[in-house]
């Protein structure tokens, strides 16, 4: 598989190469899972990449309809919001999104606000002045915790997108079925490919009991990564009322959250099965994505 850098598709990594190379030992079996920033700027090159060197067959967005719906805007799109869901999309490529902050986790994020503060963003969204609601819920109710924070924040209001996401990684075929996963490999991808994304993968990661070095090495190859656009990505941070860490990766991030998951669930299966995951498809994904006795 070539390892040459995309035109325009940033922090773009197969995740068992990472991983592997990082835990010095077959731990997941490559060319299954992939992990990147938005592919919405690909260029025409890239995207036939993804489709005839990588067979990348599902792209699995985390991000909101309002972001997926901005970049629609950048690109010179004019479609309905009915058609906005993936205005950007690949032919030959199943989009599937889900949204990790929606309706509770943002019913959560306002509580955290004080009456007036609820009251000025509550003004704000009906003038439909988005931008300077959000820098309210940035300042008040996220900043303050962090990106640590943010992903404990996700993993507690956003279950059912989790559930969602594990639902679709587990992809069995009919035993009778010879031909080729349909669903695999799969490219998981938010915004910068770093909080989001890097959330799930830890979670998938874990599952496989792979060795929290490899994952936090993992983690933080996103910072050199999406050092291309640093700036704009600092302007839109600031422009929602985080500060400058929020763009970077926060050192610690992968084992503070692997300890927060022993001490609230007692590891990461139980958590999953708390929001929904059942046994079974944990089975299988340990089995299918991977390498028998790799992360023992």
């Amino acid at each position: 598989m070539s390892s040459a850098p995309f035109d325009n598709l940033l922090n773009f990594r197969d995740v068992a190469e990472s991983v592997n190379k990082h835990a010095g030992r077959e731990i997941m079996t490559p060319g299954l899972l992939y992990r990147s920033a938005r592919p919405d700027d690909a260029s025409p090159a890239d995207r036939q990449r993804l489709v005839n060197e990588y067979g990348i067959k599902t792209i699995i967005d985390l991000r909101t309809d309002s972001e997926r719906l901005a970049q629609a805007e950048k690109h010179g799109s004019r479609n309905t919001a009915r058609d906005t869901a993936h205005p950007l999309d690949i032919p030959g490529i199943a989009y599937r999104c889900i949204n990790f902050n929606g309706p509770a986790y943002s019913r959560a994020l306002l509580k955290q606000l004080t009456w007036g503060q609820t009251a000025r963003f509550l003004t704000l969204y009906a003038f439909n002045d988005r931008a300077s609601a959000i820098a309210i819920l940035g300042r008040s109710a996220i900043a303050p915790h962090g990106l640590l924070g943010l992903a404990t924040s996700t993993l507690t209001y956003s279950g059912a997108a989790i559930r969602a996401l594990f639902t679709l990684l587990y992809a069995p075929l009919p035993p009778t079925t010879p031909s080729p996963n349909p669903t695999y490999p799969i490219l998981i991808h938010c915004t910068q490919g770093k909080d989001r994304t890097g959330l799930s993968i830890l979670l998938l990661l874990l599952l496989l009991h792979a060795p929290l070095s490899a994952i936090a090495a993992d983690y933080a190859a996103s910072e050199a990564e999406l050092l291309p656009e640093l700036n704009e990505r600092l302007a839109q941070i600031r422009a929602m009322g985080l500060p400058d860490a929020f763009a970077h990766c926060e050192d610690g991030w992968t084992e503070s959250l692997s300890q927060w998951l022993d001490e609230r669930y007692g590891g990461v299966e139980a958590y999953l099965g708390s929001v929904g995951v059942r046994r079974a498809e944990c089975e299988w994904l340990r089995d299918a994505l991977g390498v028998r006795g790799g992360g023992n």
